[in-house]
C-alpha cells in the first residue's frame, strides 16, 4: 500500500507529508531537544516503512515512551503530534490518542483491575495510549496489579499500540528505576524542560 512497483516508498500527499510535522512542531515554543528526538523518530519510521515496502522483514519497533517534566510543558500536545505523525506514516492504524491518568487503570472494586486495564487498552488499540501521573501506579497494591497487566500488554500489543507514560521528572525516573520490566519496554525517554523567559515572551507575542 505504501510502495510502488520498484519498492520505492511512495506515500500520497494525503497520507503523509514531511513538512506537516515541521509545521506542527513550529507551533510549539521551546522544547528543542524534544523536537529533535521527534524528528529522529520520524526519520526512522520512514526508513522502516521504506524497508517494509521493499519486502524486507523489519523487527517490531519499540515505540513506547516516557515523558518527564513539569505540568504545562507540552507533554500532552507532543503526544498528540506524535500520534498524528505515526498514523500518517502508517505505523499505527488509527489517528487517536487516548488520554487517561493512572487512576483510570485502577478499578474501584477488588478483582476488577484486570478488566479495567483491558478496557482502556482496547480503547487505545491501533493508536496511542497516554497515561499521565504513571508513577502513581506503584502507590497501591491495585496500582501495582494494573502496572503488571500494562507491562504485559505493552509487549503483547507491540506494533498495534504505543504507550506513553508521563509525569514529573524525578518521580518518573524513580518509577522506571524501580521497575526494570517497564523500563526495558520504553524505547524513548523525552525530558520536557521548563520554559525559559524568552520562550514565555514568545508565547505572549503569539497570543
Amino acid at each position: 500500500k505504501t510502495s510502488n512497483a520498484r519498492g520505492v516508498l511512495a506515500l500520497p500527499p494525503s497520507r503523509y507529508r514531511s513538512s506537516s510535522l515541521q509545521e506542527m512542531l513550529d507551533g510549539i515554543v521551546g522544547l528543542r531537544s524534544v523536537k529533535e528526538t521527534i524528528r529522529q523518530l520520524e526519520a526512522y519510521a520512514l526508513f522502516a516503512k521504506q524497508a517494509e515496502g521493499q519486502g524486507l522483514s523489519m523487527p517490531k519497533t519499540n515505540l513506547h515512551m516516557a515523558f518527564m517534566g513539569n505540568p504545562g510543558t507540552g507533554k500532552t500536545t507532543v503526544a498528540r503530534i506524535i500520534a498524528t505523525m505515526l498514523y500518517k506514516i502508517g505505523i499505527i492504524s488509527q489517528n487517536k490518542c487516548v488520554e487517561v491518568t493512572s487512576k483510570d487503570l485502577i478499578a474501584r472494586y477488588v478483582g476488577h483491575t484486570d478488566k479495567q486495564v483491558f478496557d482502556v487498552v482496547q480503547r487505545a488499540r491501533g493508536g496511542v495510549l497516554f497515561i499521565d501521573e504513571a508513577y502513581a501506579l506503584t502507590e497501591t497494591s491495585s496500582g501495582q496489579e494494573a502496572l503488571a497487566i500494562l507491562v504485559k500488554a505493552m509487549e503483547d500489543r507491540k506494533g498495534e499500540l504505543v504507550v506513553m507514560l508521563a509525569g514529573y521528572d524525578r518521580p518518573m525516573r524513580a518509577f522506571l528505576d524501580a521497575n526494570p520490566g517497564m523500563a526495558s519496554r520504553i524505547g524513548y525517554r523525552l525530558r520536557f524542560e521548563d520554559y525559559e523567559p524568552d520562550d514565555l515572551a514568545e508565547m505572549l507575542r503569539r497570543k
